[in-house]
């Protein structure tokens, strides 16, 4: 008696995902610190200034989740 063959497909993610960029919203602020001098700026800043300005890091939130 003879065995139907199985076919089994390779374990691995489509060729086509792309991983879109993170959308910067230009309504939200963001507490950023200047990597260059490392001086933390007091006020806020718009979420887009991280792309205009390379040198700007985001300051991590100190709550979690926000």
């Amino acid at each position: 008696m003879a065995t139907p063959k199985q076919v089994t497909e390779p374990a691995t993610a489509p060729a086509n995902t792309v991983t879109e960029p993170k959308r910067l919203d230009p309504r939200k602020k963001v507490y950023v610190f200047d990597s260059r001098t490392g001086r933390k700026y007091d006020a806020p800043v718009p979420e887009t200034h991280l792309k205009i300005f390379p040198h700007l890091r985001e300051v991590p939130s100190k709550q979690e989740g926000k």
